[in-house]
């Protein structure tokens, strides 16, 4: 299944690039993956997400979205801690990868729902 996650997203991705990059073109690579990623991919409502710069090249965001993964492992008793690192996490940090070759994605494992009230991630120019 992280196979298939991770090739629908990077084919989309791919296919999707260019336009991206010229409509946040006035964004830092780190600002540029959060709006590709999070706005024009996952198509989440911007009030169910909050973005804070923590750095001159981090951004961390707090997603309070619908998320059918967090519905399914609700349904299936299923952990989100292991489900969204094994399943969904590398799609993600490869994603911003294609974006930008010194971005790089991480998930707080501490801050994730349904054990806290929001998910929590960062973004990250390294270069």
């Amino acid at each position: 299944l992280n196979a298939q996650i991770t090739q629908r997203r990077l084919a989309w991705i791919e296919e999707n690039l260019e336009p991206m990059l010229r409509k946040y073109s006035h964004l830092p690579p780190e600002e540029q993956a959060y709006n590709i990623i999070f706005f024009d991919h996952m198509r989440i409502n911007p009030d169910h997400v909050k973005m804070t710069r923590i750095s001159e090249t981090k951004i961390r965001t707090e997603s309070y979205s619908f998320c059918p993964y967090l519905e399914a492992c609700s349904l299936l008793n299923l952990d989100t801690k292991v489900v969204c690192k094994e399943m969904l996490e590398v799609s993600i940090k490869k994603m911003v990868k294609v974006i930008h070759p010194k971005l790089e994605f991480s998930r707080s494992y501490s801050n994730i729902r349904p054990y806290h009230h929001f998910c929590e991630e960062y973004i990250e120019f390294t270069g």
